[in-house]
């Protein structure tokens, strides 16, 4: 009696089912209704194997007269089985599955040769990945008709949203449910809104809109009434604000105030100066920072537009040079100096403020005698140096620091990614090195008296996101500081570390480090909404993007107390025009 032979059964590449069986490899050739005929994958074998429909051994026919088994290939094919397998069954990245699989296989020399590159493959598991991968629901999905929100009985099961969107289910709950929600006292809620505060009575919807952003919002009881109750909403600075953020306002307003109108009936004043920055978009294009401003909403043409003539900041020193300042301002932010046709710089006139030879004097203009000058929080506060890019920045923060009499304290962060499988592709030094927009250093360097800037809301209105404070105490694991800006001016705060989470990044890490910058330097679009006394404007490298260098020169009420160092006299102004109609 013969031996029946093992047979194994993988897919190729493109997804087509193959055999292995002694050390050879046989492609489906064609299936008739009883039998799978199998042929060798060398076209120039007549060997074949037959299966019935259930992938059971049946017989074979030919020999494999012009060639050996190669136990290689067939490693290869299982090692690739496996990967696959893995791939559209795991999350684990691409690269992690590789060389998981490739160590716990113990291939031989040979089949480790013919395997590809994990580069070269990722781009068909990734497709692998993407067509076995469930789509994610759009908008129309959840336009669920009438008839089926209840169940046989009559009973309620899907409460939708029926006066605004119909579009967007916000609950699946039986009435009984729905009882049980809305006359408990504490909700406790576990997944996306883990990291909110842990008791509120009240949580309202998860948006999903249709244009591939989601807004999850947790409103307590008492910012809910308020927002059900009040008359007029005050948006400042709204200018640099996604189009997104004003939109999912809207929706939040409409729904908690039961009413389609805009905004939920009430009104909304935004102010804010065009001429200013627009949202910051991550490696995005003109064309993209246009599409995320405010006048790209459809709530755009509801908008009754107010404009305000006097400069506050000039008004107050009533001369004549101040009037002339704020002339030139406005020129600089229509775009109306005209720039050379080559270059494309402009000529910054020594009437409109003080034009400096180098860094070194810029430092020395803004902060003059800081040795000694550093001690009053007043004249500390109301002076900065604004420069486009941050590189700048910490190059100049750093250069005023060693001034301050004292040694310097180092503060190193906490890194670590997310995901441990990614550990290896992302070591500890590696994220170190990083420094993500709006985040602290990993090395923070402070002396006692230096100006920071707080990167995060600790607790608002005292400590928000863009306040200044001066350092008082350097303590191991916590920072007390003076606060130098805002409603709490003069108050002593302890600041601690917390951990944080960049957004700019394409792979998820977190820096446990204390949320602050120094500030005796800022960038221009962290400088939007400040008033200065004196600042100073490093253009060694050029402005980028709309409106940066008429925010920057916009922070005084004087060209008297504005020093620009620009190499030649000449810079950048960027303005896009379709900003301003």
């Amino acid at each position: 009696m013969s031996t029946v032979p093992s047979l194994s059964f993988s897919t190729s590449n493109k997804r087509k089912p193959i055999l292995i069986c002694d050390g050879f490899i046989f492609q489906l050739n064609r299936t008739r209704s009883k039998l799978k005929y199998w042929r060798c994958k060398d076209r120039t074998c007549s060997a074949y194997i037959h299966t019935n429909h259930n992938n059971q051994y049946v017989g074979k026919s030919g020999d494999h007269n012009f060639h050996l088994p190669v136990p290689e290939q067939v490693e290869v094919a299982m090692f690739k089985e496996k990967v696959k397998e893995r791939v559209v069954k795991e999350t684990t990245a691409i690269g992690n599955i590789y060389d998981k699989e490739m160590a716990s296989l113990n291939l031989s020399d040979g089949a480790l040769g013919l395997i590809p590159l994990a580069d070269d493959a990722k781009a068909s598991l990734n497709r692998l990945r993407r067509q076995t991968t469930p789509p994610l629901p759009t908008s129309s999905c959840f336009d669920v008709p009438d008839a089926y929100s209840t169940t046989i009985s009559g009973a309620h099961f899907l409460f939708s949203d029926k006066v605004v969107r119909k579009k967007r289910v916000l609950l699946f709950a039986t009435d009984e449910q729905l009882r049980m929600l809305f006359s408990a006292k504490t909700i406790m809620i576990d997944g996306t809104f883990s990291a909110c505060v842990p008791h509120f009575n009240q949580v309202f919807s998860l948006h999903c809109i249709k244009y591939g952003y989601n807004f999850p919002c947790v409103i307590g009881t008492g910012e809910a009434k308020v927002l059900q109750e009040c008359e007029l909403i005050v948006w400042d600075e709204c200018t640099m604000a996604h189009r997104y953020a004003l939109e999912a306002l809207n929706h939040t307003l409409q729904d908690l105030r039961n009413n389609g109108k805009n905004m939920g009936g009430v009104v909304v004043l935004i102010a804010g100066d065009f001429r200013q920055t627009l949202p910051v978009i991550p490696k995005g294009t003109m064309a993209d920072e246009l599409k995320a401003c405010l006048k790209s909403s459809y709530l755009w043409r509801h908008v009754v537009p107010l404009k305000l003539s006097t400069n506050m900041r000039v008004h107050l020193r009533d001369d004549v040079s101040a009037g002339r300042f704020a002339e030139q301002l406005l020129a600089i932010g229509n775009g109306k100096i005209p720039a050379d046709p080559v270059s494309g710089l402009i000529n910054i006139s020594d009437n409109f403020c003080n034009i400096v030879e180098s860094v070194e004097e810029l430092k020395n203009k803004v902060f003059p005698n800081i040795q000694t000058q550093y001690k009053d929080h007043k004249w500390l506060c109301e002076r900065a140096i604004l420069a486009p890019k941050n590189v700048n920045v910490n190059a100049i923060n750093l250069q005023i620091q060693q001034q301050l009499p004292g040694e310097a304290i180092s503060y190193k962060s906490i890194d670590t990614v997310k995901d441990i499988d990614m550990v290896v592709q992302y070591p500890t030094e590696f994220l170190n090195s990083l420094e993500p927009s709006g985040m602290p250093p990993h090395n923070l360097r402070l002396k006692i008296g230096s100006s920071i800037m707080l990167l995060r809301n600790l607790d608002a209105p005292r400590l928000c996101n863009g306040t200044r404070l001066c350092v008082k105490t350097l303590m191991p694991h916590v920072i007390e500081a003076t606060i130098m800006t805002g409603c709490a001016k003069g108050e002593d705060v302890f600041i601690p570390k917390i951990p944080l989470l960049p957004s700019d990044i394409p792979f998820e890490f977190t820096r446990l480090q204390f949320p602050v910058r120094l500030a005796f330097a800022m960038s221009i679009n962290k400088a939007q909404g400040q008033s200065l006394k004196v600042a100073g404007v490093n253009l060694e490298t050029p402005c980028f993007s709309h409106g940066q260098l008429y925010v920057a020169c916009s922070r005084v009420g004087t060209g008297e107390n504005l020093y620009v160092f620009a190499p030649d006299g000449k810079t950048k102004n960027i303005v896009y025009k379709t900003a301003l109609q």
